[in-house]
């Protein structure tokens, strides 16, 4: 994925992706999915994530006007737990890259 871009303070919009594991989607059926996010500041925060398709391992985080407030590269990776201690986190190479673009003051 190319980097995510969002303004200071907004809330949109909505970061959607397909998480791949040999570049195939992940079957998401039955998993629950958290986003991890590391602002600008380091300061980290996880949140429910939204399973769009569960078959084709599409995802989506809508953010927090919190999240944004810190203008600056921040980071993100979803972490999928399957159930039965089974946890893998995305993308695996590297976190997302979030652009945080300051508002005009």
């Amino acid at each position: 994925m190319s980097i995510f871009v969002i303004r200071q303070l907004d809330t949109l919009p909505i970061l959607q992706t397909t998480l791949l594991l040999n570049r195939l989607p992940v079957n998401l059926a039955g998993a629950t999915v958290t986003f991890r996010f590391q602002d600008a500041a380091d300061a980290i925060s996880t949140t429910v994530a939204t399973v769009v398709d569960a078959a084709a391992g599409l995802v989506s985080h809508a953010f927090t006007a919190t999240q944004t407030a810190i203008a600056g590269t921040a980071s993100g990776e979803f972490i999928v737990d399957f159930g039965g201690g089974d946890i893998e986190t995305f993308p695996r190479a590297a976190p997302l890259t979030v652009s945080v673009v300051a508002i005009l003051t």
